[in-house]
């Protein structure tokens, strides 16, 4: 009985987690009952059917399934080897993420309607920097703790490279932003220190330190290439959930193929013999088991996402996505407006006119408010910014006018990258 309840835990804590990526991907737009019906479903259905499939003694692609009965069985397969949950939970969790956020659409003002890009920025980044770190540290217990008992040596191993593949990608990332903006974005540097959390996850006791170093600076292209492709085919992640959870975790599935060693497979399966990296075997294996999971969850998130779409489940109304959701969902302050943006820093530029803004006026004069209004969904990028100008010192108001950020000259900034959850 102390045992089943151990692995309950173990997997109570996982499908949990995959259920919470979606979250981020639909964040500031989806009505909190159908998140809800979405996480029991991911929770309740999808993810078991992976966890089984590939942790389980028995399912059909299991490291754990004896060897004459798993993937690849009559040409010595080894099944796939995920040892903590790059493709069973962050795969699980990224996919159906992508859908989610593809069929929900992208939040009101993110993309103009000749495919301008309007990024969206945190409004504080000091508590994504924490909770970056949060996670960090926590992903010793997902790592180590996937021994599912306390084995020394083992873990060691886990948290070792668990520590050098987030390092390497974060390193990565601060040279990269430098090189690509011209100054080191903060959210670029960690949301790639959690894709190279991911991308180590799934062969964390099966490679070599050196190896988890090269994982993590690979980690760091895919997460930014996946940021970049969604913004192409205009899938709003506010997180970026999907390329740090769905990329990155695909990542870490086909690197077990590329850098695992047979002796550290044995150590860590029991004894298991496999050939790792020495034959494409295990590569043909461990990319099976990236597109069996591509194809169930697929298939199981799809029609209950556009079930929840049809039946106005699924996204708020866009009032309410105007007002905050901390507002209309929670019944809670405001944190931040999504078109609430700030005023140009440059003097000689003028100031914009924001809805917030246009509701004081409207109030001021009996007007109707203009309400929601892509011309204002847009923010000034740092190389064109200047210190905020004074105050009118005679007394007089200064003169605002309203500014059409709807141009082709503003669709070239870059995107703010913000941290996702684990």
């Amino acid at each position: 009985p102390g045992s089943n309840r151990a692995s309950w835990f173990f997997q109570f804590a996982f499908a949990a987690t995959g259920a919470t990526i979606v979250s981020g991907a639909i964040a500031g737009r989806v009505m909190i009952e159908g998140y809800l019906l979405i996480a029991a479903w991911m929770t309740a259905f999808v993810y078991p059917v992976v966890s089984h499939w590939i942790w389980a003694t028995g399912g059909f692609m299991s490291a754990f399934t004896p060897l004459d009965e798993t993937l690849f069985a009559s040409a010595n397969g080894c099944g796939v080897i995920d040892f903590a949950g790059s493709g069973v939970v962050h795969m699980t969790g990224g996919v159906a993420a992508f859908w989610a956020a593809l069929i929900t659409g992208p939040r009101l003002g993110r993309f103009g309607p000749e495919g301008q890009s309007y990024p969206i920025p945190p409004h504080n980044m000091a508590i994504v920097t924490l909770g970056t770190f949060i996670l960090w540290f926590g992903w010793y217990g997902f790592n180590c703790g996937s021994t599912l008992q306390f084995n020394g040596s083992l873990a060691a191993k886990a948290a070792v490279t668990t520590t050098l593949s987030p390092a390497l990608s974060a390193l990565t990332a601060i040279i990269l932003s430098k090189c690509t903006y011209g100054h080191f974005e903060l959210g670029l540097v960690l949301n790639s220190a959690l894709g190279g959390l991911v991308g180590i996850t799934a062969g964390c006791t099966v490679v070599e330190d050196w190896a988890a170093l090269i994982i993590g600076i690979v980690s760091c292209f895919v997460y930014y290439g996946g940021t970049l492709l969604m913004v192409v085919i205009k899938v709003d992640d506010p997180v970026e959930a999907i390329s740090v959870h769905g990329f990155c975790g695909l990542w870490g599935l086909l690197a077990v193929g590329i850098f695992a060693t047979p002796e550290n497979i044995a150590a860590a399966y029991s004894g298991r013999e496999c050939d790792g990296w020495e034959t494409g075997l295990q590569f043909a294996s461990q990319l099976t088991g990236a597109l069996t999971i591509i194809a169930w969850v697929t298939l199981t998130t799809v029609p209950v996402l556009l079930l929840l779409k049809i039946s106005s489940l699924l996204r708020v109304p866009p009032h309410f996505e105007e007002i905050g959701l901390d507002h209309s969902e929670h019944g809670g302050q405001m944190a931040f407006i999504a078109n609430e943006f700030v005023r140009p820093m440059d003097p000689s530029k003028p100031t914009i006119h924001t809805h917030a803004e246009n509701d004081v006026e409207a109030a001021d004069t009996g007007a109707k408010s203009t309400g929601y209004s892509p011309e204002v969904s847009g923010k000034y990028s740092k190389d064109n910014d200047a210190p905020p100008a004074e105050a009118p010192s005679d007394g007089k108001d200064s003169e605002t006018t309203d500014v059409n950020l709807n141009d082709d000259s503003k669709s070239n900034e870059k995107d703010t990258h913000v941290v996702t959850g684990a």
